[in-house]
């Protein structure tokens, strides 16, 4: 019976079983960003479509009650994913889509938090703002971010949006 070397023995085996390795690992070779075509540019490489806060939370309040999203939405928060969790999926996404730019993603992720919370309400729906495990670390720069907002506080342009006041995190009962 043929003996099968787990190991290589000698030092061109193991730069080739290396170099190997490295062929099958599928991700970007270092400045492969710099090499893409000036003519077709990512989304997010390009003016971002919206700037100004409204138009955003007009876009997304369009998007949030529209027939397909709606019931999803409600779903979601049906199963108990928090609201900030949804909140950070739309963000990432629009952002990849070249809706806008990050300081504007920071910009209205407090209001679409009250947005989505308006409509859990309206449908009756217990929600979770966070999860609120302890020790547990955002698994992304953004979520780290969305995570240091202390106090959220409605702002006009949602309550417009919603009808009514916005109804304050501080005041729900736990």
């Amino acid at each position: 019976m043929a003996e099968v070397a787990l190991e290589p023995e000698a030092p061109e085996d193991i730069e080739e079983y290396a170099r190997g390795r490295a062929l099958e690992l599928r991700r970007p070779v270092p400045g492969e960003s710099l090499t893409g075509d000036p003519e077709k540019p990512w989304p997010w490489e390009q003016p971002p479509q919206f700037t100004e806060q409204n138009d955003v939370l007009e876009y997304y309040f369009d998007l949030f009650t529209s027939e397909d999203v709606y019931e999803r939405i409600l779903d979601l928060m049906e199963d108990e994913v928090a609201i900030m969790d949804i909140v950070q999926i739309f963000l990432t996404k629009g952002f990849q889509e070249g809706l806008f730019n990050p300081d504007m993603m920071l910009i209205i992720a407090e209001p679409l938090a009250y947005m989505l919370i308006s409509l859990a309400e309206r449908a009756g729906i217990e929600f979770v703002i966070t999860d609120d495990e302890e020790g547990a670390e955002p698994a992304t720069q953004l979520g780290s971010a969305l995570s240091t907002i202390q106090e959220p506080q409605p702002t006009e342009e949602v309550d417009t949006m919603m009808g009514e006041e916005a109804p304050s995190l501080l005041a729900r009962e736990q």
